[in-house]
């Protein structure tokens, strides 16, 4: 009889778990997409903080490790179950060691202008902030799993929604290296590459670039970013006050050096969401057990909402399915427990036998 490494067979279930809930509708929903209101957010935080709690299950991702490309894979089959999505890496070496930002584009008719949002994907290699031990990597819980999360959620909700603006998600690598966490790295790598990767069109046809950083710390305060748009931020903060998070706070407090800044230094307007007050950040506690997913729905439905405002919908774009109607709840929520139940398991490093 074949025993499964344990860390495989949940990240296994965790996948299908995921491809399945795309296709399956709650009972009694029978909800047609065309029928979609604005004032329905779609974002949905526990399957957020699934994704988030996934990520942490594989292990620490930073580049050159089995886990980092191990992270990849993760993305690129969660999009196997979105077929509205096109799905494309993006390779290139960078000290020796190979990196890959993962794009994922969802075209429309109506527009040649793109709305982009990012999130890192790698994690620290080294917790240098840690006050027992500095040589350890960090999980990157926050750091890292948070934003990608909820950028794949909303690629969920995306895949939902008719948004008159053709959506590009860019899962950035090589971004948290810089200052030692890995010898002779800079800092934001990978979006550095993409931006430099683009022609001078490509560049005009991007209306904005959107950062998610380091938004599960339970206790979330997202101030303005001081190198932002400021216009594009007011926006996004406005949206933020109208659902009533808090969370967002309307002023100026720290300057990043973030995948933003290409976007930026391009000419292109760009925002970083991001809480830099995370006294975990960059130490061995960047863990799950200091994030929370209502960060994750602050975020990820202010997201949604700024962006449904912005470009608006579309009721007539013929690339959006129908949801199913099928009575599949039952087998929706075996599936959560059952994940549920296997991550509890791997914390407390029971042996699973099959």
């Amino acid at each position: 009889m074949n025993i499964i490494p344990k860390k495989k067979l949940i990240i296994l279930m965790i996948q299908l778990y995921l491809i399945l809930n795309l296709t399956i509708q709650a009972e009694g929903e029978n909800r047609n997409s065309i029928e979609l209101q604005q004032s329905e957010w779609l974002f949905n935080e526990n399957l957020a903080w699934d994704l988030l709690l996934a990520q942490e299950t594989i292990g620490f991702r930073y580049p050159g490790t089995a886990e980092h490309l191990e992270t990849q894979v993760f993305i690129e089959n969660y999009f196997s179950g979105l077929s509205e999505w096109t799905f494309t890496r993006q390779t290139f070496e960078y000290n020796g060691v190979n990196l890959a930002n993962l794009i994922v584009e969802k075209e429309s008719s109506n527009t040649l202008k793109w709305v982009v949002l990012g999130a890192h994907y790698d994690t620290r290699a080294k917790a240098d902030n840690d006050t027992v031990d500095t040589s350890v990597p960090v999980m990157g819980a926050n750091d890292g799993a948070s934003g990608v999360a909820v950028l794949m959620e909303l690629a969920r909700v995306v895949a939902e929604k008719m948004f008159n603006s053709s959506i590009r998600l860019i899962f950035i690598d090589g971004e948290d290296q810089g200052s030692g966490g890995m010898a002779g790295w800079e800092w934001i790598v990978g979006s550095s590459y993409y931006v430099d990767s683009l022609s001078e069109s490509e560049k005009d046809e991007i209306e904005c670039f959107i950062l998610l950083d380091m938004i599960g710390d339970e206790n979330l305060n997202i101030h303005w970013e001081k190198n932002s748009d400021i216009g594009l931020r007011e926006e996004i903060w406005l949206a933020a006050d109208a659902l009533g998070h808090a969370e967002f706070i309307q002023g100026e407090k720290y300057g990043m050096k973030d995948d933003h800044i290409p976007f930026i230094q391009a000419g292109i307007p760009a925002v970083d969401i991001i809480d830099f007050d995370y006294p975990y950040w960059h130490t061995r506690n960047d863990t799950s057990d200091h994030c929370s997913a209502a960060s994750l729905n602050a975020v990820g439905q202010t997201v949604e909402k700024w962006l449904t405002e912005k470009v608006g919908l579309n009721e007539t774009d013929p690339s959006i399915s129908t949801p199913s109607d099928d009575n599949k709840t039952t087998l929706m929520l075996v599936f959560d427990g059952t994940i549920i139940i296997l991550i509890i398991a791997l914390k407390r490093k029971r042996n699973l036998k099959f």
